[in-house]
């Protein structure tokens, strides 16, 4: 199984602050909702660098492709006038064809989507870079405040170009929308369902997700750092007329994953984890999870936890630390053997505890220092005065005074 990775800024943002274990939470349910290489298809995560750009529904049913200034392709897609598309959903209800399919190996790709800045996005939409897949563009497209602008999210997974295809092309698939939370249980499942899509029906989606505020409020757990997750899993059964696309016309690098100790890592992950295993090799040796997803997903959890602990103590705050001890629970319940780990973190909580007594004692011994300051300049304004009273007693007397 293929594992594209979107994003709709430059590269994706490494976790620097745990602000701080809020990263972590979100390494973990990102990675599960990933998945493995099936037989003769490699292993790979395509990360895409889209800048933000914004989508025009105008009444005509012209082709368009508009450049952007950054170089950037914007693509902004026409419907008639004759059948406003006020209800996306409506048009969904399309039926098998008739004429015989092309029948294509069985195909499932998995899309991580990371939409950056999404709250702070003035946008009427926003979409990923295309993805090849069953012969065929395609890419996501969001609307953080509604469709029809009723302050729900909107979120769609559209053909690309689709008057430039070929007459009679058609393509079915299933696709399964997830919306990230950092607390895995809240994940926003959307439903399963089979489609056709034609020159006709080129998008599906949901027209009302949830409302913006509760999906921006900080307490929710939607975001992350001000990124919003969203995974597509789309499983290709039929395709009618070959459309000559392949993956070669997509502007994306494949960056293939590496196995570790029988954990599927990313090539940047492979040699943090390995001198992870050098130094504990009995870490896993009581994970429970047999899922090899699920067990990359802890992994990569384990490993933000690390790099978070990598940071100075004064980054941390007391908050900061409560959370990390709480995702080492969470990972020593999982089955690993995380002693080693735990010493460190109590050390680091120790360090936390002498940081905030040498403030205090810092704090206090400032202000008598500034107090003595203050006296010292009191003093010596004394001292200046008492000078000048002993200079006037060292002068004689002159003859005109005393005459």
């Amino acid at each position: 199984m293929n594992q594209i990775a979107c994003s709709s800024s430059a590269g994706l943002t490494a976790i620097k602050s745990l602000n701080y274990l809020r990263p972590l939470y979100a390494a973990l349910p990102l990675i599960l909702a990933g998945t493995t290489a099936s037989r003769s298809i490699t292993t790979g995560v395509r990360q895409f660098s889209t800048p933000v750009r914004t989508f025009n529904k105008l009444q005509s049913s012209a082709a368009r492709q508009t450049p952007l200034t950054s170089g950037a392709i914007a693509i902004v897609r026409h419907f008639s006038s004759s059948q406003p598309p006020d209800h996306p959903l409506d048009s969904y209800q399309n039926k098998s064809p008739t004429n015989s399919g092309i029948r294509i190996p069985k195909e499932s790709t998995k899309i991580t989507w990371v939409i950056k800045n999404f709250s702070s996005s003035q946008s009427e939409s926003i979409y990923s870079d295309t993805f090849v897949v069953g012969g065929c563009k395609w890419f996501l497209e969001a609307y953080p405040k509604g469709y029809n602008y009723d302050n729900h999210l909107s979120l769609f997974l559209e053909v690309h170009d689709s008057e430039s295809l070929p007459h009679g092309w058609r393509r079915h698939a299933q696709c399964l929308l997830t919306i990230l939370n950092q607390n895995p249980d809240k994940n926003i499942q959307l439903d399963d369902v089979k489609v056709w899509f034609d020159d006709k029906v080129y998008y599906r989606g949901h027209i009302s997700i949830l409302p913006f505020d509760k999906l921006v409020a900080e307490e929710n757990g939607f975001l992350v750092n001000g990124e919003l997750k969203i995974v597509a899993k789309i499983d290709f059964l039929e395709a009618i007329g070959e459309l000559d696309v392949t993956e070669e016309t997509t502007t994306s690098t494949v960056t293939e994953t590496k196995n570790v100790k029988g954990f599927q890592l990313l090539s940047s992950q492979a040699e943090t984890v390995s001198r992870v295993f050098e130094r504990h090799p009995e870490i896993a040796s009581e994970l429970r999870a047999t899922n090899p997803t699920l067990r990359t997903g802890y992994l990569s959890f384990l490993l933000s936890l690390i790099e978070t602990m990598c940071q100075s103590p004064q980054e941390l705050s007391k908050d900061d630390m409560t959370s990390a001890h709480a995702a080492l629970k969470y990972m020593t319940d999982a089955g690993f053997k995380l002693d080693w780990l735990q010493k460190k973190l109590d050390e680091l909580c120790e360090i936390k505890e002498k940081e905030k007594v040498c403030e205090t004692q810092l704090q206090e011994m400032e202000k008598e220092l500034k107090s003595l300051k203050m006296k010292c300049s009191d003093m010596e304004a004394l001292v200046q005065k008492e000078k000048a009273k002993m200079s006037a007693t060292k002068h004689p007397f002159s003859f005109d005074y005393l005459v």
